[in-house]
């Protein structure tokens, strides 16, 4: 049957291999929720991020990935090294129209020396981290220090005709600040948990119940602004 019969044409625009990891993906979503692991998948709509995985072919050569369908490469910034063997690649397309690759490797990693020491850790607002040695991280509270910027462009957009050329750029401003507030969070994240894990060999912390400490009004903004949930699920 040609793909064409059902309006599918554009299928032909990526390799087989990325439609194949698609397919394993979501047969291993409906596995995990049929084995009561997962909730039900959730529908990925084009209004947010694309993304698909080339799980073989793919290359790095200089400044360039080098995929099935793009012999010619595409420019990349390489922000950071890539050690090991190449296994496959993920592309996605963010809310504000940026791209980005993640990259997949393989490579022995020798363990670190051990330090026999052990800490406790508390959370907190003003302080994100605080450890039983009297160290502290300071909490950078990126949603609260954009939150002027943000309003301010939240404002112009509703004052725009939604489908308009106008609404589209305006929605991108506000996903470029969403980005950037995301990445200030993710690396102070990885900044501390980094140098917990280098420096302690036991890491010891209470539970917190986020989701229900989330239904405090007074709190609920700045503990979202912290991120507990990540730091307390390691997700």
């Amino acid at each position: 049957v040609s793909q064409s019969r059902y309006g599918h044409i554009w299928l032909r625009e990526v390799n087989s291999q990325a439609l194949q990891c698609a397919l394993a993906n979501l047969d291993a979503a409906y596995t995990n929720f049929f084995r009561g692991i997962t909730k039900f998948p959730n529908f990925k709509s084009k209004k947010h991020k694309h993304s698909f995985t080339v799980p073989q072919g793919c290359k790095l050569i200089d400044d360039r990935i080098i995929i099935p369908k793009f012999r010619e490469g595409i420019k990349t910034i390489v922000h950071r090294e890539v050690n090991g063997e190449i296994e496959k690649m993920t592309l996605t397309k963010s809310a504000s129209g940026s791209y980005f690759v993640s990259i997949l490797t393989t490579q022995r990693h020798t363990p670190a020396d051990k330090t026999n020491i052990s800490c406790g850790i508390d959370l907190g607002i003003k302080d994100l981290v605080t450890t039983s040695q009297g160290i502290k991280f300071k909490n950078e509270r990126s949603t609260t220090k954009h939150q002027k910027l943000l309003s301010s462009a939240q404002r112009r957009l509703s004052r725009k005709q939604k489908g308009s050329n106008s609404y589209e750029r305006q929605r991108r401003k506000i996903a470029k600040i969403h980005d950037k507030i995301r990445h200030v969070r993710h690396d102070t994240l990885h900044k501390i948990t980094h140098e917990l894990i280098k420096t302690n060999d036991v890491i010891v912390m209470e539970y917190l119940n986020v989701v229900r400490m989330m239904k405090n009004h007074c709190l609920a903004k700045h503990i979202a602004d912290s991120s507990w949930d990540v730091i307390v699920t390691g997700k």
